[in-house]
């Protein structure tokens, strides 16, 4: 009967091993199935995203910046790039290769790859060709990163990797790189193969291991072992009342004490637990970064950092393991300044202490950081360790930069406006007085004198030199008048109002201008033109007035919703840092910057002194009352 029972003992201890170990097996046969799933699918990521990378490498270079409209790129020289898709499919054994770009609001074929791999049957998608499906690719332009996913389209399903990208002016592309579903999981059944071998591996040791441990147990340990397997796996209510030997006895007491002090270590743990997760989550989540350093200086080793230190670049297992010391990541410069203020600090016998000083990123670019800090003493007074947070205020400090260096700017051409009306109207008086006034006294005295001439000759003389005076005047006049308000301003057509300016600058300055309105297609009302026109006087002007040139060009045209007007000239140029100080004849310039900023547009100049100058003006259309003809 005994030896009955000791064998259904044994055969239930087996039973329960094989119980323990068939699942554990299965579980890590289906996790050794998962990773392997999950690495192959890396692995296809990775070879599609490199393949992406591939294909953009090998157009030609500004392939995409160049692009104007569907005459930028000929049929032929699309068909050569589609082939180079096709061959680049066919050896990395891809299903798709295509970049495309969002264009006036729509997303356009840039590069593809035929269905059939043969460009002669002309079934990939033309140049500038609209996508069909646009919203698949909405997620990556937003967030302008390389995108993972799975796409179904006429063709079938498909595993894609989308790496967006900016071109030189701004506008959105991307290239793709795609390979068929179909094809992935056709490597399913080698991966299954390979985890049913392992579970094999471990569950041929397990059943043997078991078969051992069943001859041996006798009933109260196996009682045990079932408790025990309960408590490990989280059942902290199992009762152990378990009657034998001695030694059973006291192992039952010492389990039944272990389970009581691990349930309420668990407890515990999972409090603290929760109470971590919430704080990491908050800290990680806000723009604070949280750090504990061991009072070493001038090493000061980083005992602990909150991961959103990836904010500066670097991750806290750089600065846990000193792959990234703490004294790197501050700006060097600083770092003489900071020690003496800390020793400071100390010898004042504070703890606390707030900080603004300079940090570098992991790619070298300098951040302001303003921290809070404190020094943790042990029981005999001796520094510790410094803890502290501290949070990026770079914007902060450049703002008030800017705003500094505005002020500053703005007083500066505020003397300057003042001094200019006051010359402006002095120039006005004495123009008036010395050249009208004094012309106009010289006409009254060929009056007089006509009155008093007998003589026919001498009067046609007086009369000659009256037409002439007269003229002297009408032209001063017309100066005068264009000065204080160019007929040209209220002109709606562009081109007609830049070709009268262009004659009264010649009249008037000597100066002769090249015009060019290639390609605008706006006609706009007279207040919006008139900004057009102003511009284009001031900066005309100053040519004329500064540059020490008898020519210059001024081209206006339009692309997309933007109207463009780029003036340049030969002349002497200029130093252009004058004009960001508010120094020179920086207010007319000043001016037109501040109405464009006004209106989201933008005013560039490029110039050094003794090789000319070159202005460009962008301006959004919908901001000049466009009317599109």
């Amino acid at each position: 009967m005994n030896r009955l029972k000791g064998w259904k003992i044994r055969n239930m201890v087996l039973l329960i091993m094989l119980a323990m170990v068939l699942p554990l097996s299965l579980l890590s046969s289906a996790l050794d199935f998962h990773l392997y799933k999950r690495n192959e699918l890396r692995h296809i990521d990775a070879q599609l995203f490199n393949a992406a990378v591939l294909a953009k490498a090998t157009l030609p270079d500004n392939y995409h910046d160049a692009i104007l409209d569907a005459a930028t790129v000929t049929p032929e020289a699309f068909d050569r790039i589609v082939d180079r898709n096709n061959k680049l499919c066919e050896e990395l054994g891809l299903e798709y290769l295509w970049s495309l770009m969002l264009l006036d609001g729509r997303l356009c074929f840039t590069s593809a790859t035929s269905p059939d791999k043969k460009v002669e049957n002309h079934q990939h998608a033309k140049f500038l060709e609209p996508h069909a499906n646009p919203e698949l690719y909405a997620h990556a332009f937003q967030t302008m990163e390389p995108q993972f996913q799975n796409n179904i389209d006429k063709w079938g399903s498909i595993r894609a990797v989308l790496v967006p990208f900016y071109d030189s002016q701004g506008r959105k592309c991307l290239f793709g790189a795609s390979k068929k579903l179909s094809d992935i999981h056709a490597n399913t059944a080698t991966l299954l193969r390979n985890a049913l071998f392992a579970l094999l591996i471990l569950l041929i040791p397990g059943i043997l291991v078991s078969l051992i441990f069943s001859k041996w147990l006798t009933s109260p340990i196996a009682r045990l072992a079932d408790a025990a397997e309960e408590i490990g796996e989280g059942r902290y209510e199992t009762d152990i009342n378990i009657e034998g030997s001695r030694e059973v006895n006291v192992l039952a007491h010492q389990l039944a004490d272990m389970r009581d002090a691990i349930r309420d270590q668990m407890a515990s743990l999972a409090k603290a637990m929760d109470e971590l997760r919430n704080f990491e989550q908050i800290v990680n989540s806000s723009p604070i970064i949280v750090y504990r350093l061991r009072y070493a200086p001038k090493e000061w080793p980083v005992e602990f950092v909150s991961n959103n230190i990836n904010q500066l670049g670097y991750s806290a297992a750089q600065l846990l393991s000193g792959q990234s010391p703490w004294y790197c990541i501050n700006y060097p410069e600083d770092i003489p300044a900071v020690e003496k203020f800390v020793k400071e600090v100390i010898d004042q016998g504070e703890d606390a202490f707030n900080l603004e000083s300079r940090m570098l990123t992991a790619t070298g670019e300098i951040r302001w950081m303003h921290s809070w800090n404190r020094f943790i003493r042990d029981g005999k007074g001796n520094i510790t360790h410094l803890h502290g947070i501290f949070v990026d205020i770079t914007d902060r400090k450049i703002s008030q930069e800017r705003d500094g260096q505005y002020r500053q700017r703005l007083k500066a051409l505020s003397q300057d406006l003042a001094t200019t009306e006051d010359r402006e109207r002095r120039q006005f008086a004495e123009a008036l007085h010395e050249d009208v006034g004094q012309m106009l006294a010289g006409l009254n005295m060929k009056f007089t004198a006509l009155k008093e001439a007998v003589d026919r000759d001498r009067i046609d003389d007086l009369f000659e030199q009256v037409d002439t005076l007269l003229q002297h005047i009408m032209g001063k006049c017309k100066s005068l008048t264009w000065t204080m308000c160019p007929p040209s301003l209220y002109e709606t057509d562009i081109a007609a109002g830049l070709e009268r300016m262009a004659e009264d600058l010649k009249d008037l300055f000597g100066i002769d201008v090249s015009i060019q309105t290639a390609g605008l297609r706006i006609e706009l009302d007279r207040e919006a033109s008139a900004f057009i026109f102003r511009w284009a006087k001031e900066l005309l002007v100053n040519v004329a007035k500064h540059a020490e040139t008898t020519a210059a060009d001024i081209a206006v045209s339009q692309y997309t919703d933007k109207i463009y007007m780029v003036v340049t000239d030969q002349g002497k140029g200029m130093d252009t840092s004058e004009l960001e100080n508010g120094s020179g004849t920086g207010f007319g310039l000043f001016s037109i910057r501040e109405n464009l900023a006004q209106m989201g547009g933008l005013m560039n100049i490029q110039s050094e002194p003794g090789k000319g100058t070159k202005v460009l003006i962008i301006c959004p259309l919908p901001s000049l009352l466009l009317k599109i003809q």
